[in-house]
């Protein structure tokens, strides 16, 4: 059953989402559905839902070290200013790298 909102209220629809697990719990996760348990084994052993624990298992491949990828949230925009001094530090320090966003 959905929880209950004060009547007349308004509906948000930007609810936050649960914590993410551990690389540590995610490795153990993993550890247990290779050793043979059921997803409700593991889901009482470390008290996390059933979805947590089937998408911890069917993405394990994409996920490197159990860490969690970024979320796709808003798309980086450059002004010209900024493109400017992406370029012109790349033509001072050929070398060097930077992060997206």
């Amino acid at each position: 059953m959905p929880p209950q909102r004060t009547p007349l209220g308004a509906i948000d629809s930007n609810r936050p989402r649960g914590k993410d697990l551990t690389p540590y719990i995610r490795g153990k996760i993993i550890g247990m559905a290779e050793g043979g348990a059921s997803v409700l084994q593991i889901q009482a052993q470390y008290g996390v839902s059933r979805k947590a624990v089937r998408g911890s298992i069917a993405q394990d491949y994409a996920r490197p070290e159990g860490k969690s990828g970024r979320s796709p949230g808003v798309p980086c925009t450059y002004t010209k200013r900024d493109k400017r001094m992406m370029l012109r530090n790349l033509q001072l320090y050929p070398k060097s790298t930077f992060d997206n966003c």
